[in-house]
């Protein structure tokens, strides 16, 4: 994409209002794969996990060479034990089976798109109901605080969901 086309891309988004990565997409410049790609880039890069060029780098080889995420990370020298992380909302929900991959690709789409937290986009999305996100969001805290062992957070979210209602993947 050259900086005309980028340039005419932000100007479309502006005046309808919409996210960036929904117009590039929409107008086929990326595919959503490629826009969760960057969108995973970027949060390496705002969470100074990664340089502004290893950035760069990742999704020229994603875009122009079709590389997948993890070869591009592993071409950019990015190990994976940068990008793992088991106290992130999303792999804690995929992890216990309360979330699909495909969904949580969707939804993190969506919070990129929109700003908005993940947890937001899967209740908005109806993926997920409220009280099971509170629910994940106290597991993740108690997680991160060392509280309880991510086997023990698994098993909390897992035993949350007997108890809670989920809407149904679609």
């Amino acid at each position: 994409m050259s900086k005309d086309d980028l340039a005419e891309q932000l100007g479309y988004a502006q005046s309808l209002g919409m996210p960036v990565g929904q117009v590039l997409v929409a107008s086929g410049f990326l595919t959503k794969q490629e826009m969760l790609a960057a969108i995973q880039a970027q949060s390496l890069l705002l969470s100074g996990k990664i340089t502004q060029d290893a950035a760069i780098k990742i999704i020229r080889d994603i875009v122009d060479e079709g590389s997948s995420l993890q070869a591009a990370l592993a071409t950019a020298g990015v190990g994976p034990e940068v990008t793992q992380s088991q106290d992130r909302l999303g792999e804690l929900l995929v992890a216990s089976e309360l979330l699909s991959e495909e969904n949580l690709a969707e939804a993190l789409i969506a919070s990129a798109e929109l700003s908005s937290p993940l947890g937001h986009s899967l209740v908005k999305m109806q993926i997920i109901r409220p009280d099971l996100v509170v629910a994940a969001l106290t597991v993740q805290k108690q997680l991160r605080q060392r509280e309880i062992s991510y086997e023990e957070a698994l098993g909390r979210l897992k035993s949350a969901m007997k108890f809670r209602q989920f809407y149904p993947a679609d």
